[in-house]
């Protein structure tokens, strides 16, 4: 045994020699670093992958995998072909699997397709996609490499290219699971976030995740996304060897811990590749989701200058008032009627009106190669949701042309209205949990709670989904909470998730102008009434001059129709920055300094 000093020089730990790692494990010696392991790991390496991990990766724990398995990071003006190629995956071994995070429009279709041509001969394939255009978009490509020129597109799904290669979405492959138990084939799970993003209306998230469970040692398995925050704890449970957490990396994390990480927590997972985004590109600007006209306004102006705009909005009902508002839009969604406008948008990656309107169907996959798409409204709280929507528009990775986008600014009530929604779903899913077989014999056919497994001979409860709703009911209250605080708390974390400054302006608002206005008047309304007797009469009058300011403008966010209370007059002053507000004393309104620490609770 001897001692080492890491590299900080002030972290002392021993090495101490074993002939294995079992050898090691029997001493049950937790202070002991392997020589076996220090042997075998590049403890500067170590570090610098760590660093590389923490500066390149948001997320602690996908930082600590990066550390454990390796990882090769990609600059934002490569493609993925650049880092990740089939020499990567032919010295894989059945049970194996890696991980390749990278941006929308860096090129993970073509680099699926070309590992796919190379090693088909040899292995057979499974590639999977989370919606149908995804999976069209594919066959499309493998179409020409095939030479299949003379195919027509709606003969796409129907025709085998190739003995060895199947395309397909996770739906349709986990409804014919049972022919797949126990063959041996690569599996590439493109947009694999889906497996928890769309477990709480869908069955099949659970059903797939159970299925790469089973089968673990007959497949090689590329899990390929943008957004691996939330899917990342669900497939770590799978493809770990131990039961033990995942490991929280930060700077401060010494050699000491990162060869522990070593020892401690084996996985199945090889390696991590992962492309550097460039967001430079992106201009964010905000809009009031309450307010349609204003919406419909802004759109309105850039057509006049030629842009064409693609906007996601998770409601097919407000899509549809939106369609109305924007005669010549386009509105696609989930249903058998547009099925032929799906695929035609998914096969020419182009849609002929001036604005295309989707809802969840064209969230993922979908790739819009247009030049005049220039305005991107994504109409979502859901931070993985939205980066998906904006990677519709392929911009290019070495010389992105500038897109702008629209995000929506969530007041607390709007928040507070999300929250409600998720907890009734959690509240059936609680119910279906508290008694799964009463459940399981009531269950209505497509439901996204329960399924008869016929492995386990018994109800199975769509777990994956109930968590999924427990995470997103933690990610709302955080911030609601934050918005009660500070105002645009949603605004400032998209901002943060994009390297932007997160300060909010008047200037990001679509309604500049309007807002600008609005704020002069309230002001203005303000001062009159501070310069008044600050009698009833007074207040009276200073109600109507905000109303008139609020209405008139359509800046506030809210139409008054009858008069407004003292509350709601306070509320405006704080809208529009006055650091004052009105305190009611029998039949005098005071004019009261505001004390900064407590302005929140006055207003």
């Amino acid at each position: 045994m001897y001692k080492y000093i890491d590299e900080y020089g002030n972290t002392e730990f021993y090495v101490q020699s074993f002939d294995t790692l079992s050898e090691y494990q029997k001493t049950g010696t937790q202070r002991a670093v392997l020589e076996y392991i220090y042997r075998s790991v590049d403890c500067e390496e170590l570090i610098e992958t760590s660093h590389k991990a923490l500066e390149n990766i948001k997320d602690p724990k996908i930082a600590a995998m990066c550390a454990i398995t390796g990882l090769t990071i990609g600059e934002s003006n490569e493609y993925v072909s650049s880092i990740f190629t089939d020499m990567d995956v032919v010295d894989l071994n059945y049970g194996d699997s890696v991980f390749l995070i990278a941006p929308t429009g860096s090129g993970k279709s073509e680099a699926i397709e070309r590992i796919s041509m190379q090693l088909l001969n040899n292995r057979k394939i499974k590639i999977l996609t989370n919606r149908k255009m995804n999976s069209i978009q594919l066959l499309k490509e493998f179409r020409e490499k095939f030479g299949f020129t003379n195919l027509p597109d709606n003969l796409l799904e129907e025709v085998t290219m190739h003995s060895n290669l199947e395309v397909m979405t996770y739906q349709k492959f986990i409804s014919n699971s049972q022919k797949y138990q126990h063959e041996q084939f690569l599996l590439i799970l493109d947009e694999c976030h889906c497996l928890t993003e769309d477990s709480a209306f869908s069955l099949y998230c659970q059903k797939m995740l159970q299925f790469i469970y089973n089968n673990l040692d007959n497949t090689i398995r590329i899990y390929i996304t943008a957004t691996p925050n939330d899917v990342i704890n669900s497939l770590w449970k799978i493809e770990a060897k131990s039961d033990n957490p995942l490991p929280i990396l930060s700077m401060d994390t010494n050699l000491c811990n990162l060869i522990d990480f070593k020892i401690k927590f084996e996985t199945r997972i090889k390696h991590f590749y992962m492309m550097k985004p460039n967001w430079e590109y992106i201009t964010f600007k905000v809009y009031n989701p309450n307010n349609k006209e204003q919406l419909v306004e802004y759109i309105n102006k850039k057509l006049e200058d030629n842009i064409k705009s693609f906007i996601f909005i998770n409601d097919k009902n407000k899509g549809s008032d939106l369609k109305e508002a924007l005669p010549s839009s386009q509105h696609i969604y989930s249903s058998e009627d547009k099925i032929s406008e799906l695929s035609q948008i998914a096969i020419n990656s182009n849609f002929e009106a001036n604005t295309l309107i989707a809802t969840k169907v064209a969230e993922n996959g979908l790739s819009l190669h247009d030049d005049k798409l220039g305005l991107i409204v994504a109409e979502t709280w859901e931070l993985q949701t939205l980066q998906q929507v904006i990677g519709r528009a392929r911009v290019g990775r070495k010389n992105p042309r500038e897109i702008e986008v629209l995000i929506p600014d969530y007041s607390a009530s709007d928040l507070g209205t999300i929250k409600r929604h998720i907890i009734s779903q959690l509240k059936e899913f609680e119910n279906v949990k508290s008694n799964p077989d009463y459940a399981m014999q009531y269950a209505p056919q497509n439901n996204p709670y329960i399924y008869y497994s016929a492995i386990h001979k018994r109800p199975v409860v769509n777990e994956v989904g109930y968590n999924t709703l427990q995470t997103q009911l933690d990610y709302i209250q955080k911030l609601k909470k934050e918005e009660l605080e500070v105002p645009h708390a949603f605004l400032r974390s998209v901002l943060a998730l994009y390297n932007k400054d997160t300060e909010i302006t008047d200037e990001m608002y679509i309604n500049y102008n309007q807002l600008t206005d609005c704020k002069s008047r309230i002001e203005k309304a303000w001062n009159n009434y501070k310069m008044s007797l600050k009698d009833e009469n007074a207040l009276v009058k200073l109600k109507e001059d905000l109303k008139s300011a609020c209405n008139e403008t359509n800046a506030y966010g809210k139409v008054f129709k009858s008069n407004i209370q003292i509350q709601t007059v306070n509320d405006i002053l704080k809208f529009a920055g006055i650091k004052e507000y009105v305190e009611s004393e029998r039949k005098v309104f005071n004019v009261i300094p505001m004390d900064i620490e407590n302005y929140d609770e006055y207003c």
